[in-house]
């Protein structure tokens, strides 16, 4: 009952473009004691959402990358650090009216934002590669790292909260075993991570049955999530652990994808579950409504105004902290796997658990439209920080606000130059367009939003300026009205729509090229004012067609005939669309 209601349920959020966990929330809702009464007796449906959490964080632990981990350790570790602990730390502050246990719960749930949801949108509107894409995901990586904390951590705070102070020898000697454990248990994964994993999958590999090999990773999923609770440590803290045994292994993908079945039906049974505990007669009292609408705005305040503060300290970037703060105010699907099982600790009370659930879910359904109007939303903000930047406040809002306008002010006030290029974005084409201007003895100017890129270039001599292209002050201080040609080439197709308008706005007669990711974005920046639009996407099948004729022995010169009719064709088709349109 509970996967055929889904799919009706996830059909319909689909069409009105809501998160997904949202959709199997409500089929519990629907199904549950609250809603239409289907399913009365839970207990049956918790073992199974038991598995589901297992599978869930198994999965994470395969998608978890150490090497990913090292190549933006800044962003994961040090602003994902600070912005959970700032939460966190806040939250407990302000919640000092309920009880010391159930504010450090609540202050865990807060500090948490939605992976799926975020992710999802990033990817639908192509915003992954963008920097504020970029960041934002890597605190989610750290918030879910620390929710395996959490869900560690829970048991033990229960033993806190039935501690007798008379009593405190006894809880040191069993903190002590508690740690003597955990010594014991990061040995045992060692020896696991490093010999033993690889050598028992290697030899099962070898054995040429799929079959087998399904088996095995559910099994060896299950028996680490079994051990780590033997020991005293949570199911979803083992499975975490297992998956990431296997993640460092050559085998990840092929586990992962042998897994996600497995995942998806068990996963949505487990939110669903969720749903079933939703009580919306909580709702009816105008006590439990005031307290809910308090939570939801004490949670967007602060989660959002920490967010946005830390980020721009590290980022010195008006637009990439206030559209990261908008897309992680949210409360995440881990929190309510710490809300749910800290009711079941019964660390919390029901109350509590209900209020957070209904604010937590009223979070997940802002996100979506916030984030799609966030791109508006920062150009008012900048705008409007922009207008308070005067000569009078200057020397007090450049402290905390450091614009474009001001940082081009600092780098470009005797810039004097004409019939140049602007280079937006330093990344490999930006250096290669550089490159080719140098050679050709044409004059340019780069814009790049990687302060540690700008320092560095400018030490060799690069005429290299920090800002954001978006900032029409920036622009204007690059003397975009004396120059002959713009080049884009940065991966953040909303930033550069508005770059291409503003800089039309600005100098009519500027020929702009402009890099974007994927053939369909083409048609929109034609529209905008782009003269040339360079694909990706198209780029590489190109690229692949070239390899194909030198596969089948074609000369040189008949393949740079062939590619470039191709191209020359591809992009006639794309302007035919753009005038169609």
């Amino acid at each position: 009952m509970i996967l055929f209601v889904n799919i009706f349920v996830l059909w319909i959020f689909s069409l009105l473009r809501l998160p997904e966990i949202l959709g199997l929330i409500f089929t519990g809702f629907l199904l549950g004691p609250y809603g239409f009464k289907f399913i009365q007796n839970s207990e049956d449906i918790e073992i199974i959402s038991e598995i589901g959490l297992i599978l869930l964080l198994f999965t994470i632990g395969l998608e978890f990358s150490f090497k990913e981990l090292q190549k933006n350790k800044r962003d994961v570790v040090v602003i994902g650090f600070l912005q959970v602990s700032l939460t966190f730390l806040i939250s407990l502050l302000v919640l000092q009216f309920l009880p010391l246990i159930t504010s450090i719960v609540l202050g865990m749930v807060i500090s948490l934002s939605s992976t799926a949801i975020v992710l999802k949108i990033f990817q639908d509107q192509n915003e992954i590669h963008t920097p504020y894409g970029k960041v934002s995901i890597s605190i989610l990586i750290f918030q879910d790292l620390i929710a395996i904390i959490y869900l560690l951590f829970l048991p033990f705070l229960k033993e806190i909260s039935q501690l007798d102070y008379s009593n405190i020898g006894i809880f040191h000697t069993g903190f002590l075993l508690f740690v003597l454990k955990m010594i014991l248990f990061l040995l045992i994964f060692f020896l696991l991570y490093k010999y033993i994993i690889p050598f028992v999958l290697v030899k099962i590999v070898q054995l040429r049955n799929r079959d087998i090999f399904v088996l095995s990773i559910i099994t060896l999923c299950f028996l680490i999530a079994f051990l780590t609770y033997k020991v005293g440590l949570s199911l979803a803290f083992g499975a975490f652990l297992a998956g990431l045994l296997i993640s460092e292994t050559p085998f990840s993908f092929e586990s992962m994808s042998n897994v996600i079945p497995f995942k998806i039906i068990f996963t949505s049974i487990f939110f669903t579950s969720i749903g079933m505990l939703i009580d919306i007669y909580f709702l009816f009292s105008l006590k439990n409504l005031l307290f809910v609408l308090f939570l939801l705005v004490f949670i967007f305040l602060i989660k959002s105004v920490v967010i946005f503060f830390i980020i721009l300290f590290f980022y010195r970037n008006l637009r990439i902290a206030f559209i990261s703060s908008l897309s992680l105010f949210q409360v995440g699907e881990f929190s309510f796997i710490v809300l749910k099982n800290a009711l079941n600790l019964e660390i919390i009370d029901h109350y509590t658990y209900q209020a957070f659930l209904v604010s937590s879910i009223f979070t997940m359904l802002l996100t979506p439209f916030l984030i799609l109007k966030s791109q508006n939303l920062s150009d008012k903000f900048v705008n409007f920080i922009n207008k308070l930047n005067t000569e009078k406040n200057r020397n007090f809002l450049s402290k905390f606000f450091k614009t474009s306008s001001t940082e081009a002010k600092e780098h470009s006030s005797h810039l004097d130059i004409k019939d140049h290029i602007i280079i937006v974005g330093f990344g490999i084409n930006g250096r290669n367009v550089a490159k080719a201007a140098q050679i050709m003895d044409i004059p340019y100017v780069i814009l790049e939003m990687n302060i540690k890129t700008v320092q560095n270039e400018k030490k060799s001599g690069e005429p290299i300026f920090y800002g954001d292209a978006t900032n029409e002050a920036l622009l204007k201080h690059v003397q975009i009205e004396k120059a002959k040609l713009l080049v884009i080439v940065i991966n953040d197709f909303q930033s550069t729509k508005r770059i291409i308008s503003i800089a039309k706005k600005l100098n009519p007669n500027i020929y702009i090229i402009a890099r974007t990711r994927y053939v369909l974005e083409v048609p929109k920046l034609f529209e905008i004012g782009a003269d040339e639009v360079i694909p990706e996407e198209f780029e590489t099948s190109i690229q692949i067609f070239r390899k194909i004729l030198e596969h089948y022995n074609y000369s040189f010169g008949e393949i740079q005939f062939f590619t470039e009719e191709l191209r020359i064709s591809g992009y006639d088709i794309l302007r035919r669309e753009q005038i169609k349109s």
